[in-house]
């Protein structure tokens, strides 16, 4: 009988990950926690946390300590993308049926899975992470959605030059991995070179390992900005 590798079996492990107790334990002090779209989300800033790596851990330990994260900060973002579709369902009447925490765990997983001889690691994590926001048609929508919705009473008014600034760069992030996953690799490097305000970016290396690794580190960056801009404007 012929054993498959581990990174074939990605989605099936996944399925089996024990992430129960993810939603308990958390602090009860207010200055860590807002509510908003009717979900409580917990205030997780990227890169406060260095986890650590030990032999003999899981793809998915292994892809959250390449990514900087813990799965307290995971579970935030899932659970703030959730809500945030549940409010775009409420406000614009258009479903979204994805679950975004699950497919950030695949993502995670699967970069997890880059020394377990999966040659299209980052493949799979790019499409788990451009999935999540495949709704929208451009970052002009996006923005609209995020500045009707968290919007407290109608007192906010469009997003600021910094708010607007912050989705434009996100955005360049999610055409990055969409053009990963469509292995193009021509729209990968504009989109680097887009972001990082620098056209020395060869065509050659925006695939390589520490490019979409520090890359992936980015769009993590920048969406723990989105939930505070959401937070922010939300509030008085």
């Amino acid at each position: 009988m012929i054993e498959l590798p581990p990174w074939l079996k990605i989605g099936e492990l996944v399925a089996k990950l024990d992430f129960s107790g993810w939603f308990s334990g958390r602090s009860k002090s207010d200055n860590r926690r807002f509510v908003t779209g009717g979900s409580y989300i917990e205030r997780m800033e990227i890169h406060t946390h260095t986890p650590t790596s030990t032999a003999g851990e899981d793809a998915f330990t292994k892809g959250l300590y390449a990514l900087g994260l813990d799965k307290n900060q995971l579970d935030a973002y899932g659970e703030f993308l959730n809500g945030f579709y549940k409010e775009v369902e409420n406000k614009h009447k258009r479903q979204i049926t994805r679950n975004a925490l699950t497919m950030l765990r695949g993502a995670v997983f699967a970069v997890g899975t880059s020394s377990q001889n999966n040659p299209e690691w980052k493949e799979h994590c790019a499409s788990s992470l451009r999935e999540i926001f495949h709704e929208w048609d451009g970052k002009d929508e996006i923005k609209s959605d995020i500045a009707s919705i968290y919007n407290h009473n109608n007192s906010k008014g469009g997003l600021t030059i910094d708010e607007n600034r912050t989705l434009a760069a996100f955005w360049l992030l999610y055409r990055y991995f969409s053009a990963v996953d469509h292995h193009e690799a021509s729209g990968a490097m504009h989109s680097l070179q887009e972001f990082k305000k620098d056209d020395s970016v060869k065509i050659e290396n925006c695939m390589a390992e520490n490019i979409f690794l520090d890359t992936a580190k980015d769009f993590f960056a920048h969406l723990s900005r989105i939930m505070e801009i959401s937070r922010q404007r939300s509030q008085l």
